[in-house]
């Protein structure tokens, strides 16, 4: 009960996260826990992922390899490697006193060079709710905070301000600007049609 967690809906046990993690290569400790979304949102909850191991890991090999083990929904969304862990008194994982996981601008970044590309960095930074220095065209959304639900509200605000319907499955095939960019470049184009709410009222015919 202590580690059973429920994220968007889906009841999720974290010490299955760990134990898959490690069984990847030179694991020595892993710990799996839940953390707010990084611009205060206290109603989001993401699960992050740290780890010590005997040599340095390659963190995209890494989720891949989750990816291949995992569903989608218990994929971590921050992964962190530290040489131990802290532990308690007692001798167990302190889970209270894991370093809080930051969206941060990496080696990777590649700064947008179209109007479109930058355009979409901004979509990306919106939906994401981090700042749109840290995003580059080849950062994938999906490593910086991204999920299911996160890829549907992108589709809409693409749609809403490029007037191109992205399909959901795209998203998860194109994770990047770059290749979001260049599908949308090849794409006809489709008006969006605002739906507003209806006024409040007491009653509404059926």
């Amino acid at each position: 009960i202590d580690t059973q967690v429920k994220i968007r809906g889906f009841r999720i046990e974290l010490e299955e996260i760990e134990q898959v993690a490690m069984t990847y290569r030179t694991m020595t400790e892993t710990a799996a826990t839940v953390v707010d979304a990084p611009g205060g949102n206290l109603e989001e909850k993401f699960i992050a992922l740290y780890f010590a191991a005997q040599r340095d890991v390659d963190l995209k090999l890494l989720r891949e390899y989750l990816q291949e083990q995992l569903p989608d929904y218990m994929i971590p969304t921050y992964i962190k490697q530290l040489q131990k862990l802290p532990v308690t008194v007692s001798g167990k994982i302190d889970r209270t006193a894991l370093p809080r996981p930051e969206v941060a601008l990496t080696e990777e970044y590649v700064a947008p060079r179209t109007s479109l590309e930058k355009q979409l960095v901004e979509i990306f930074a919106e939906v994401l709710d981090v700042g749109v220095e840290i995003i580059g065209i080849d950062n994938n959304f999906f490593h910086l905070g991204g999920h299911s639900l996160r890829a549907t509200v992108l589709t809409g605000k693409i749609h809403r301000d490029l007037n191109v319907k992205v399909p959901l499955a795209t998203v998860f095939e194109k994770e990047t600007v770059r290749h979001l960019a260049q599908f949308i470049e090849e794409s006809d184009k489709s008006a969006y049609a605002r739906l507003d709410p209806a006024e409040k009222r007491e009653y509404y015919p059926a």
